[in-house]
């Protein structure tokens, strides 16, 4: 699913009503059975 076109204020960068939505579908993945099935990548320094 993606923003609809009128949140989108020049036909590329999204309005607030559109990164509203699309902050609230990456929330909606990121589900319990994403986290359990992922393991953290830990930064490793020089």
């Amino acid at each position: 699913m993606f923003p609809a076109p009128e949140d989108r204020t020049d036909g590329v960068h999204l309005s607030l009503s559109g990164r509203t939505k699309v902050a609230a579908m990456w929330a909606a993945a990121l589900t319990d059975a994403f986290f359990s099935a992922s393991s953290p990548w830990l930064p490793s320094f020089p």
